[in-house]
């Protein structure tokens, strides 16, 4: 019986058929168990589902029950069959196997362990990524990721927003010029960009009133925490024409809860069974506190942290606690940083603060916001107020002098985001391939 893989129906799909109705799988062989000489059970799973197929002497013959028997799990089959619904119907169809072809065997011993419970090191998992991945609940991060950036672009296109893609070769370092790969560009030095900030703003500039991009970004920074990378995906939005940056906190705190609803209704059940708890839509508006009473409250519950300046890492924590015990809510916004701790182009809500956020999930910052200056002559001023020399940002201080309009945007990292949504302890679950201090393989 000949197989034509053109006539392949997702497991997802096989799984809603009717009782009798013949289909067309093909994946990889998860999980088996032989019975004699007679039959074989096999989990097949592909990108969607998983499904279990009983493989009978009396439909396939020996010989062909024979291979199944005795092929490596991981191997890859297209199997054909029949539906049968089961009695009970909590539980998923088999498939009835009437053919089957091996598509691709494997090695009989994997490098790394699969499914739940492995003991696995991340470096190893790491490693062989892709045979990782196959797992159930790897897989599903990923799947997430995919439906975040969906999700998230259906949001800001019904909001007006159009998508740009910004260099990521630029001539001049991004934001404070710190922690950036220098590359050899021909005869000349160029950097890797370390976000689109510029380049949104400048779309602003151009007359494009709002605008969103998610794209690679990159980070010299020699850290080895569970939450950083030196490549990820960064999702920038930049709003044109706004009040102020109160504007910016809640277009990001409704995409947020539009996203989460729409993530909620398509994998809650998944999560709750891979990862033991349920998605949680939060409230609006989310709580705001500004830097400066975000000091006073976590030094007040014990920490000493110095004012003037950002909260750290346990303070950011300890701040997250304390408004879910006040506010019973997992998101805060912090406001009012000082100018001193930030960028030359945020615009200033007064001559000490400016009029930029971060916004903490669970106590870990996920974004960074703000309004950003828009008149040419007072981001000079600043600029030489941070001690910085305009000739290097020459192309970029020419978006202002021609005109351009009141604005402001975030970005945040989409693997932070999973990070936060699925409470991994390590980064490098969210991401298809960690790069790292140290790895840049595979």
């Amino acid at each position: 019986m000949s197989i034509h893989l053109s006539e392949r129906k997702q497991i997802q799909t096989v799984l809603a058929s009717e009782n009798g109705e013949r289909v067309l799988i093909a994946g990889f062989l998860k999980r088996k168990r032989v019975l004699g000489k007679k039959l074989v059970f096999g989990i097949i799973q592909d990108n969607s589902e998983e499904i279990q197929a009983v493989f009978s002497v009396s439909d396939i013959g020996q010989e062909n029950l024979e291979t199944i028997a005795g092929l490596p799990l991981q191997s890859v089959c297209a199997v054909e069959g029949t539906i049968q619904k089961n009695a009970d119907r909590t539980k998923k169809p088999e498939m009835l196997v009437l053919a089957f072809e091996v598509l691709s065997a494997s090695e009989p011993q994997l490098p790394i362990d699969l499914g739940p419970g492995t003991e696995s090191a991340m470096d190893l998992r790491l490693n062989w990524r892709f045979l990782d991945l196959r797992d159930e609940r790897q897989r599903t991060i990923m799947l997430m990721l995919s439906d975040f950036e969906r999700f998230s672009r259906d949001f800001f296109y019904r909001e007006g927003l159009r998508e740009i893609h910004s260099p990521k070769i630029m001539g001049t370092a991004s934001e404070s010029g710190a922690e950036v790969f220098t590359v050899n560009y021909f005869d000349a030095r160029a950097f890797l960009a370390q976000s689109p900030q510029f380049y949104k703003q400048m779309a602003i500039a151009s007359g494009f009133d709002r605008v969103f991009e998610i794209a690679p970004a990159y980070r010299a920074e020699k850290s080895y925490t569970n939450r950083h990378l030196t490549e990820f995906v960064s999702l920038d939005v930049e709003l044109g024409y706004i009040e102020d940056v109160e504007e910016v906190m809640a277009f990001e705190e409704r995409w947020i809860v539009e996203v989460l609803g729409r993530l909620k209704e398509r994998w809650d059940s998944n999560v709750e069974r891979l990862f033991g708890f349920e998605i949680s839509v939060p409230t609006l508006p989310f709580p705001r506190i500004r830097m400066e009473e975000a000091i006073e409250k976590v030094n007040r519950s014990g920490l000493n942290v110095s004012a003037g300046g950002d909260l750290p890492s346990e303070g950011e924590k300890r701040l997250g606690q304390l408004i879910a015990e006040e506010h019973h809510h997992p998101f805060v916004f912090v406001t009012h940083f000082p100018f001193s701790v930030r960028p030359f182009y945020h615009h200033k809500a007064d001559p000490r603060t400016s009029s930029s956020y971060d916004l903490l999930w669970n106590g870990v910052e996920i974004t960074t916001g703000a309004q950003r200056e828009h008149n040419y002559e007072i981001l000079k001023r600043q600029l030489a107020e941070k001690g910085m020399k305009e000739e290097p940002l020459s192309d970029y201080l020419n978006f202002f002098r021609f005109g351009c309009p009141p604005h402001g945007g975030f970005g945040l990292g989409t693997a932070r985001f999973m990070m936060s949504l699925l409470r991994l302890e390590n980064i490098r679950e969210a991401v298809l391939l960690t790069r790292d201090p140290k790895r840049v393989t595979p």
